[in-house]
């Protein structure tokens, strides 16, 4: 991947040895080093490529139960790795970090990644049926 797509890889793995730490770098990144929203426009990126992924894979099932293609499946692994993360520095009820996870205001514009995962579970847990219908990796995104 990316270099950018690298970088997710890594907070990810900084995440498991603790989500604190994490999520106040994260914060003071966002608040005082990337006024650009360099950081939060790739994951809005990453987002919006898993909500279309999962309007494709709903338009393919939905006269019936139809395998993931590996494409697929690599991009259900992305939108894991991106909302597994968002769940990262959303845990423990931080609200500084889920603050400007949802609003800048300090930047020229503001992205609101709390919305985008909403939106995203939204999406992928529609229905019931849809949750019986799901292959593992779609089950894993809902889990993340």
């Amino acid at each position: 991947g990316n270099l950018a797509d690298e970088g997710i890889e890594m907070l990810l793995e900084i995440g498991n040895g603790g989500n604190a730490a994490l999520q106040q770098i994260v914060e003071d990144h966002i608040a005082y080093h990337d006024r650009d929203n360099k950081f939060l426009n790739h994951m809005r990126v990453r987002m919006n490529t898993s909500i279309e992924q999962i309007r494709i894979r709903k338009e393919h099932t939905s006269q019936g139960y139809v395998m993931m293609s590996p494409d697929g499946r690599i991009g259900y692994e992305n939108a894991v790795q991106t909302m597994t993360l968002l769940q990262r520095l959303c845990e423990g009820h931080n609200i500084e970090c889920q603050n400007i996870l949802r609003d800048q205001p300090t930047h020229s514009s503001s992205i609101n990644l709390v919305e985008l995962g909403a939106v995203t579970l939204g999406i992928l847990c529609d229905t019931t049926h849809a949750l019986k219908e799901m292959e593992d990796c779609e089950l894993n995104l809902a889990i993340a």
